[in-house]
């Protein structure tokens, strides 16, 4: 009876004349290596069982492979995590063959970009400050519930709540278009 061949975890794909020697720890023990078919390279590595749903440290050393991966080349086409195939070599090198053309225009597509991920938090009173100095019928409202009772003023504020979450989605539209045009090449 032959031995079953591991299954591979496919971290992604990056040009196969790149020369790339991983590094770093995949999502199960194993060496992180590379197959190639000459003209796209897959990076892989032992996968986990079959039936893991994956981890979130599973999910970090995903990541960090393709993030080492594109650090040492200028394209690169991450996989989805959870990717695996069955048998190492053949299969891998046939998919690499079989998708050449598609995968050689993304890798060209990207090439020379950089993924990244930027958070954005706002300063909790000053968006507030903003929000009133920039909407006079949100300030009207809230000057109407100040130095009132809750009970008093119940409409007011449930109408100022609603206002000021309109706002806010509305800033933060505005602010993510901002930043979608700063970071275009």
């Amino acid at each position: 009876m032959a031995a079953e061949s591991p299954r591979l975890h496919i971290y992604g794909f990056i040009d196969g004349t790149v020369t790339y020697e991983p590094s770093v720890v995949g999502v199960s023990p194993g060496q992180v290596t590379c197959v190639t078919d000459g003209t796209i390279t897959a990076i892989v590595g032992p996968a986990g069982p079959e039936d893991s749903v994956g981890s979130r440290k599973e999910l970090i050393a995903h990541t960090v492979v393709r993030e080492e991966a594109l650090q040492n080349t200028d394209s690169g086409i991450p996989a989805r995590f959870g990717m695996t195939v069955s048998h190492p070599t053949e299969l891998v090198v046939d998919f690499l063959s079989s998708h050449r053309d598609r995968l050689t225009a993304l890798l060209d597509e990207v090439r020379g970009h950089r993924e990244f991920t930027l958070k954005a938090f706002w300063q909790g009173q000053s968006i507030f400050d903003s929000i009133i100095s920039e909407n006079p019928s949100i300030a009207e409202l809230k000057s109407k519930i100040v130095g009132k009772s809750a009970e008093e003023t119940h409409f007011d504020r449930i109408s100022l709540g609603r206002a000021v979450a309109e706002a806010l989605t509305l800033k933060a539209g505005t602010r993510k278009a901002e930043r979608a045009n700063v970071t275009r090449p």
